[in-house]
């Protein structure tokens, strides 16, 4: 068993260095705190900015475009499909992967990751 003068002073010891974490904490704290702020500071003018864009205007997206040409245009989206990679040009990614590919002489194809993501003519 410490003796107590020796126990008050590794307590003093202890309690120095628990105050020290302590600030060092509440300062990470506040630095935090300071940069949830800022972010939130930045969504809500990402968030006004969206608003006025949108303001009065009717977004038709992608996904609506694609299922009226499918449903209502009656596009059949395999052949759809098949003419933006068909079956020659497909192998030929899978061999070569990422890139660029022409399809015959209508269009080429940009490929990345297994995805055709954009078409040139």
């Amino acid at each position: 068993m410490k003796a107590p003068a020796q126990e008050l002073k590794s307590l003093k010891t202890h309690k120095g260095e628990l105050s020290s974490e302590l600030r060092e904490l509440k300062e990470k704290q506040r630095a935090i705190a300071r940069e949830i702020n800022s972010k939130q500071l930045e969504m809500d003018e990402t968030l006004k900015r969206l608003a006025k864009l949108t303001d009065g205007e009717i977004i038709v997206t992608e996904h609506a475009i694609y299922r009226y040409l499918e449903r209502v245009l009656e596009m059949p989206m395999d052949e759809v499909r098949n003419a933006v990679l068909p079956e020659e040009t497909r192998n030929l990614v899978l061999e070569m992967g990422n890139g660029e590919y022409p399809v015959g002489k209508s269009h080429r194809i940009v490929v990345f990751k297994h995805e055709v993501v954009t078409i040139k003519k």
